[in-house]
């Protein structure tokens, strides 16, 4: 399953969210009852978001974006067309929160609830939250027309370099390595997509998590490089300098699992 149109963000600062006595962790949806990414923390400390799966996903499994439903890849870096050249010539000047450029294959959408990274050149270091796009060519041929929740702190010119992240919280599926790597939270629900795609992660806390290999207690661990979806110990049992540097620690062992592809009990931080 793909972008789906009825997903919605928000840029709010969250409080105490009014979900109450009605909130359970394995309700599932059709139709997003909250914005991607609402979170909720409970008396004992776990907390958990709101997001929207792309594929049939299994409870206690670990969950990243799926890169492969953004046509243009991720990461995906383009350039800022100029004030002057775009259609609307407010666009990419200094207090605008308008931005037009070059992204093929994207979807009116999209990018919603995503980050606008200025990575080089002019403006460079700014990020900014994206409210809402159009898509691939409804602004000039081949460009797409970003509108951001924050104004541009500094004024954008063509050679500016961006990078585009989506909603953390949009097309999950089961993490793999190098891949779908953004890792967010751990599913609570048996999530099938056919009947209802939008449900919780937990980000924080206590939880069970199926495994790929040998995990004691007291291990650190990291996504598993050859198992989607599982935790697997740091270095996949071979901890070197390396693999420490390169592998997000994402939670350690509480009760280890009887044997690979079980699930273990783990505390995760991922919020």
């Amino acid at each position: 399953m793909a972008f789906s149109a009825n997903s919605y963000s928000s840029n709010a600062i969250q409080g105490i969210p009014t979900v109450g006595m009605d909130f359970n962790i394995f309700d599932t949806h059709s139709v997003p009852a909250y914005a991607l990414g609402t979170r909720i923390k409970r008396h004992d400390g776990n907390e958990f978001a709101y997001g929207h799966f792309g594929e049939d996903t299994g409870p206690g499994k670990l969950v990243a974006n799926d890169v492969s439903e953004h046509g243009t890849g991720l990461p995906y870096v383009g350039k800022v067309i100029a004030p002057a050249s775009s259609v609307d010539i407010t666009d990419s000047t200094l207090g605008s929160k308008f931005v037009q450029m070059t992204v093929a294959d994207s979807l009116a959408g999209e990018w919603d609830g995503g980050y606008f990274i200025v990575a080089q050149d002019t403006g460079v270091g700014y990020t900014y939250r994206i409210k809402g796009n159009n898509a691939t060519g409804d602004t000039a041929s081949g460009d797409v027309r970003f509108e951001l929740y924050e104004k541009l702190q500094v004024a954008l010119v063509a050679a500016t370099d961006v990078t585009l992240i989506p909603n953390k919280y949009t097309n999950l599926e089961a993490a793999a390595v190098s891949a779908n790597d953004l890792v967010v939270g751990v599913t609570c629900s048996n999530m099938d997509v056919s009947a209802a795609a939008y449900g919780w992660v937990c980000t924080k806390g206590v939880v069970g998590i199926v495994v790929d290999g040998t995990i004691t207690r007291g291990d650190n661990i990291a996504p598993a490089s050859a198992v989607a979806g599982s935790a697997q110990i740091i270095g996949g049992g071979t901890t070197t300098g390396t693999s420490l540097i390169t592998e997000p620690i994402i939670g350690y062992c509480l009760v280890s699992p009887t044997a690979s592809a079980e699930h273990g009990a783990f505390y995760v931080n991922l919020s």
